[in-house]
């Protein structure tokens, strides 16, 4: 990958969003045209392999999802669109692979590394596809409050029956208490189901 520069401005590049004296990163491909940003370039920016430049966005395109991600379904659909274009990526590496062993029929260095690359992001995708199946398999249930729970039952209670209720009969109302999945959950406890459901996606890293 090129080294990427930082430098000032000296004047307006409107098709960069980058106004003159503003700091902007710059880089360039070998005997290609010098590339402009105005914030720090993403890998896919900075490799001149279109399939490359592929996986890395798939990859980049699932952590915006995932910090973006406000529910459950939010990263399960994150996961999804990364397990779809990991996918696309295989196939695009197996055409090229295909192309080089027509081209070279007795081998070269380039068809190993393809293949390496590819079977990468094979592993990739079978990683991405069990953290689905682990988000899928979260238990709400896990997630409950008790203590808040148990005073919010208290007082549901009191207000019913007119009294203070005994301890066994708050414990009796709560052991009533149905959750079915992430709607039922309160707004904190919906925070930590989330939480882990991200930690679990963005535990899978991409070394390629």
């Amino acid at each position: 990958m090129p080294r990427v520069f930082t430098a000032k401005a000296g004047k307006d590049y409107p098709d960069h969003d980058i106004k003159k004296g503003d700091t902007y990163f710059y880089w360039s491909f070998f005997r290609g045209r010098k590339q402009m940003s105005k914030t720090m370039p993403k890998r896919s920016q900075t490799t001149g392999s279109s399939k490359l430049a592929n996986v890395y966005a798939a990859e980049e395109s699932l952590q915006d999802a995932l910090n973006s991600a406000a529910c459950l379904d939010d990263v399960i659909g994150a996961l999804d669109q990364a397990i779809s274009d990991a996918e696309s990526c295989v196939d695009e590496y197996n055409e090229a692979i295909d192309n080089l062993n027509e081209g070279f029929p007795n081998g070269c260095p380039q068809i190993d590394e393809t293949e390496q690359a590819r079977d990468t992001i094979e592993s990739w995708k079978d990683e991405l596809e069990s953290a689905k199946s682990e988000v899928e398999g979260l238990d709400a249930n896990n997630y409950i409050d008790e203590d808040e729970r148990k005073e919010e039952t208290k007082a549901e209670l009191e207000e019913e029956l007119s009294r203070v209720p005994t301890d066994e009969e708050v414990q009796a109302r709560f052991d009533l208490l149905s959750i079915d999945g992430w709607d039922d959950l309160h707004g904190d406890e919906q925070e930590a189901m989330l939480s882990d459901a991200q930690d679990t996606a963005n535990a899978i890293s991409l070394e390629l």
